[in-house]
This record gives C-alpha cells, structure tokens and sequence, in this order.
C-alpha cells in the first residue's frame, strides 16, 4: 500500500512540474550567432557591425566600434524566406559596454518604427513613428524617444551595468497602446500613448553612439510571452498577442536562403549616417551619427572586461496548454489508481 501510495505522489509532482514549464506566447526570432553572423536575419551590406568569435570562442557575439551605428534586421521579402519585422512583441537582448570610442554622448538601445511599409519610399505613404530605448551611459538613465518629440518621452535611473563591466540585458515590449522597457528584467518604464497603433510589422535595430559595444542572444517573440519573468504582474491585452501569420522559426540561425541582393537596404530617404541602414527619419539624438563612409578597426579582438556569465531572461521556449497537460496527466493518475484497486481486489 505504502508503495502505491509513493507512485500517486510521484504522478502528481510530475503534473505540478508539467504545468511549471508551460509558458504562453510564442518565440518568433532568436540568435545567439552560433552559426555566424548571418545575411538572412541582418542586413550586412554597409553594416560595420562584426562577428567577435575572438574575445570568447565558446560565446560569439557580434560588436560594434563607434562608426558602426546601427545593425538592422534583414525585412526584405526578397531578400530572405523569413522577413525580420514584427509588432504586436516582446524583445531583449544582452548587452555589454566595453569602453567609449569617441567623445559625445554614449548610449546603446534598440530602435522600431510603428506602421512601417517596406515600400513605403516608392508609394509614398507616410512612415509612423519611430520609437527608441536607449541606455543612457553618460547620465545612467534608460530613455525612451519618439520621432519628433525633442526631449525623451521617458526616462528612469538605471543601476548595474558599467563601462568595461558585465553583460546586462535590455528590452521591451510594444502592444497597441503601450511600450514597455526593461532592464535586466525589471521594469523602469511604461509609457502609453494613443498614438501607439502596433499594427503594421516593422524591423528592429541594434544602435550605438560612441561606443565599442557587444551585442549576443537576440530574442523576439509574441507580447504574450513572459520573456522578462513578470508572472503574474504581466499582463498584456486581448488585441495584442502578436501577429498570428508570423511564419519565422524559433531557430533562426539556420543560414536559409542566405544570399541578400544588393538592393536589400533600409527604404528611400534615409536621414541615417551613410552605410548605417537605418530606415528613413529615425531622429536619432544629437551626436548619435557616425562618420560616412568609415571603415571598422582592425582591433577586432579586444578583450576589455569580457565578463560570459549573460543574463538569461524569460520562460523556457517550451510552450503549450497547461491546462491540457494537466487534464492529461490526472487522467493518467487516475487510470493508474484504477489498475491499482482491481489488482487489490484480486
């Protein structure tokens, strides 16, 4: 009897379990550039960006001097099998600061534009708005822009992350209404504004200014997911669980269809530094633009204050009903009782 019992308990924890690893949402992109830094995901041509696999083998990741402004993901339908825009998303990535490259302000962040067109530069329809998340360096702020607005919409004081000292992960999370932004995890700020539609899908950049900055395990997936570890604080509204027709893979750093043409840049009318391809209008802040034309330094395997130990944020990728899994396993139970109790009877 003692051992039946030992078997019903050891069913039930292995339910609990089941229902911990369950995770709603759905990851959309990932790279962590295990497999290079590849053309199908970003757009390389002008991007002075690079592959650091030098600093730590085991850990590539890809960086960037002061001259290499932004790094942005490839949107081109033409360009890939799986176009690199979204909305309607969460979004993190680890950062870390080796040193400051040139005088001016000194920030990393993240870039995205709401209702983007990829074509929007031959049709001439109006872009929406750009939104940026930056880490202030020089003022230890994370700072929330927006296009045409002359001072950040948002701002909120910043601990931890330093000049040459550990990885740290930033992020955000854009729905109709609202954008969220995070560090390592935690939420500093949380804008809402009407004027957020988050309707059409748009890419996303990584951005500099006058650092030299390291870049590793981008993650994009549904504004369900709880990439951040909020639990039960996240809630996310009934419109906005990401773009139901996203067909990218959860393993993006499988080179698929990876030969970009050359005319897979950012749209017409870029105000971005040359070779920077950045969509049109971002409205970067004062000193944020690097030199056209530079070329990245040779010292590409600086090892300034490498520290590997990367944040690790959100749920296990697994995802599922919890509620099925549960159903599944009771019924597993009580089938098992059942077996049980006739083999007592006999």
């Amino acid at each position: 009897m003692k051992r039946i019992i030992a078997i019903l308990v050891s069913i039930m924890m292995l339910s609990t379990l089941a229902v911990g690893t369950s995770a709603a949402g759905e990851i959309l992109f990932e790279d962590n550039f295990s497999n290079g830094f590849l053309p199908s995901n970003w757009i390389l041509e002008g991007n002075l960006f690079f592959l650091d696999d030098v600093t730590d083998a085991s850990n590539p990741c890809i960086a960037a001097y002061a001259d290499g402004v932004v790094c942005q993901m490839e949107f081109d339908s033409d360009a890939t099998l799986y176009p690199r825009s979204f909305t309607n998303c969460v979004m993190s990535c680890n950062v870390q600061v080796r040193d400051f490259d040139r005088d001016g302000e000194h920030k990393v962040g993240l870039w995205w534009r709401d209702d983007f067109h990829e074509d929007a530069g031959d049709i001439g329809w109006e872009l929406g708005e750009v939104y940026m998340l930056f880490f202030n360096l020089d003022t230890m702020e994370l700072e929330l822009w927006v296009d045409g607005v002359e001072n950040a919409v948002a701002t909120a004081p910043v601990s931890g992350p330093e000049v040459g000292g550990d990885w740290f992960n930033m992020g955000w999370r854009i729905v109709p209404g609202n954008v969220s932004c995070y560090v390592d995890g935690v939420k500093l700020i949380d804008y809402s504004s009407t004027d957020i539609a988050a309707t059409m899908k748009s890419p996303i950049l990584l951005w500099n200014t006058n650092c030299f900055a390291a870049y590793d395990d981008i993650i994009v997936a549904t504004a369900d997911y709880d990439l951040f570890n909020e639990g039960a604080d996240l809630v996310v509204p009934d419109d906005s669980q990401g773009p139901a027709d996203s067909n990218t893979p959860a393993d993006s750093n499988t080179p698929a269809d990876s030969n970009t043409p050359a005319d897979s840049n950012a749209p017409a009318d870029s105000d971005a530094p040359a070779d920077s391809n950045a969509p049109a209008d971002s409205d970067a802040p004062a000193d944020s633009n690097a030199p056209a034309d530079s070329d990245a330094p040779a010292n590409t395997n600086n090892t300034a204050a490498t520290n590997q130990n990367k944040p690790q944020g959100g749920n296990s990728a697994t995802t599922g009903d919890a509620s099925f899994v549960v159903i599944a396993v009771m019924v597993a139970t009580l089938g098992c009782a059942i077996v049980v109790k006739k083999a007592n009877a006999r």
